[in-house]
């Protein structure tokens, strides 16, 4: 008759894991997303749109085809007004949102269509309008909000949010089910904060590290960060370049084993009061 219980509980727990589980790395999925569109489809006419407008500087590219699209950013960022009026244009047309902190440098800007043309992007970027000074548009970039089912949260708030709400949530579930001997409770909550471990790792996977390149445009060294074909922005774009990967396996791998011992001790406790 033990045996038969103990089947039982593992099935209990089996069925746990493919029901939290799946719907846990859903919600993660969701979680880690941007409201900020990345116009890596668009990267391909870059190239030509600087020859047109730049017929007078040389792009030599350091490896793959987003150097294009780092020029442009480094345009926006540097040009004089007339460069640059025609190179937020661009952005803006072709949603290179990613080259929203730059443009919203050029705001408070002497030349007025120049300050027209950066709101004129920056409203095409977010879908809405936050103000005709840059402190506004550096509040929303640095949290832009995200529309989930009728409910707006911001891209970081929901980022770093979930991860937080779900270990309060498992160390409730550990503590609750050792308390009151209810093991499936407990082994709920110690499954939640496995999984929301893993979910830091790609957390800082991908709010942290990117792929490092540089390109000259002209007599420019221009150096960014890149993901996926994407660019993420320049050199203040990212924490840390492709090295970071190294620190994160280490804290994952030094860290499960401390989240390991944790459990244990929390489950060896609750069995002593027992």
């Amino acid at each position: 008759m033990a045996q038969k219980k103990t089947n039982e509980v593992t099935r209990e727990q089996l069925a746990l894991m493919f029901v939290i589980g799946p719907l846990f790395w859903l919600v993660m999925v969701v979680s880690l997303g941007t409201p900020i569109p990345s116009a890596r489809e668009n990267r391909g006419r870059t190239a030509a749109f600087l020859e047109q407008l730049c017929p007078d500087r040389v792009l030599t590219p350091a490896e793959g085809s987003t150097e294009p699209v780092a020029s442009l950013f480094h345009l926006i960022r540097t040009a004089e007004p007339e460069v640059a009026r025609p190179a937020i244009e661009f952005a803006a047309e072709h949603k290179f949102g990613h080259a929203a902190p730059y443009v919203i440098q050029r705001l408070g800007s002497s030349d007025a269509a120049l300050e027209a043309t950066a709101q004129g992007f920056l409203r095409t970027i977010a879908g809405a309008e936050h103000g005709p000074d840059a402190d506004g548009w550096r509040a929303w970039w640095r949290n832009p909000p995200r529309d989930l089912l009728g409910v707006v949260v911001g891209e970081q708030t929901l980022a770093f949010g979930f991860p937080m709400i779900m270990v309060l949530f498992g160390v409730f579930l550990l503590v609750s089910g050792g308390r009151w001997h209810i093991p499936n409770v407990s082994f709920a909550g110690g499954l939640l904060l496995v999984l929301v471990w893993f979910n830091l790792f790609g957390l800082g996977m991908t709010r942290l590290m990117a792929k490092h390149s540089s390109c000259t445009f002209s007599s420019s060294r221009i150096n960014y960060y890149s993901s996926h074909g994407t660019v993420l922005g320049l050199e203040d774009a990212r924490l840390a370049g492709e090295w970071m990967v190294f620190v994160l396996i280490a804290a994952f791998a030094i860290g499960q084993f401390l989240l390991a011992w944790a459990i244990a001790m929390m489950y060896a406790f609750w069995s002593k009061k027992a």
